[in-house]
């Protein structure tokens, strides 16, 4: 599937030993034309190695579809 970038819809944050962000992202989906799909994403950037930002998960929300 192609998706294009709607809006981002909700962010939260949590200091550990990372910058950890949870992210909550709405995407038109391209290829069927009209559907928008919900996507979670976590996040997370090293706190003494600002270098090292890694994506841990980014699954579609369940029951997303609108």
């Amino acid at each position: 599937f192609k998706y294009k970038f709607r809006k981002v819809e909700k962010v939260n944050t949590r200091l550990t030993g990372y910058a950890e962000f949870f992210i909550t992202v709405k995407f038109l989906n391209v290829t069927l034309a009209t559907v928008v799909e919900t996507f979670q994403i976590y996040a997370g950037q090293s706190m003494c190695r600002r270098h090292f930002k890694r994506v841990f998960s980014c699954v579609p929300k369940a029951g997303a579809l609108t």
